[in-house]
């Protein structure tokens, strides 16, 4: 868990500034043409409970989802592990794994790497305090706020923690 960025997220909050994001049931509702339509060239996702149920391996049809949107758009994944996402091997992705949420080095390592601007970049993930917060800190024309993953589909859940942070808009 990283103290440091909830703490950056509350003292975000009570200075009253709000956050900017949409809302989706999940990332196979997404109005992808949209968000090309709008200039957006890079996606970055977030890995468990948005692409898969935490700790989950990737489902087929999100399989098939990620190999069609890289046909279109150049895609990253954040994850607070390497070994984490060695779950996406074979995929047509970058991972900017080992890096503390809402910490702006992974997005600035996946929009290095694409050569990408922020302001053709997307984020889409579970958490308004991590994954909506870092979107909007790290400047991104989009964040898309889902329902987690196991909520929808099913699965392993978060720890206990992280639920109870998410209930409560941690």
């Amino acid at each position: 868990m990283n103290i440091r960025g909830y703490c950056a997220y509350l003292a975000h909050r009570l200075r009253r500034r709000p956050l900017r994001f949409v809302e989706v049931a999940s990332i196979h509702v997404i109005d992808y043409d949209a968000l090309k339509k709008k200039g957006i060239t890079t996606l970055i996702f977030d890995l468990d409970d948005t692409l898969a149920a935490h700790g989950a391996p990737l489902d087929e049809k999100t399989r098939a989802l990620i190999e069609k949107l890289a046909k279109r758009f150049a895609l990253g994944v954040l994850s607070n592990g390497r070994k984490r996402a060695q779950r996406l091997r074979g995929l047509p992705l970058f991972c900017a794994g080992n890096r503390e949420k809402p910490s702006t080095i992974a997005v600035d390592e996946i929009l290095k790497h694409y050569h990408a601007l922020p302001s053709q970049t997307a984020l889409i993930g579970d958490r308004v305090s991590m994954d909506i917060f870092l979107a909007n800190a790290a400047g991104l024309a989009e964040a898309i706020l889902v329902q987690p993953y196991s909520r929808v589909f099913g699965g392993p859940q978060a720890p206990l923690l992280l639920r109870a942070a998410r209930r409560f808009g941690l």
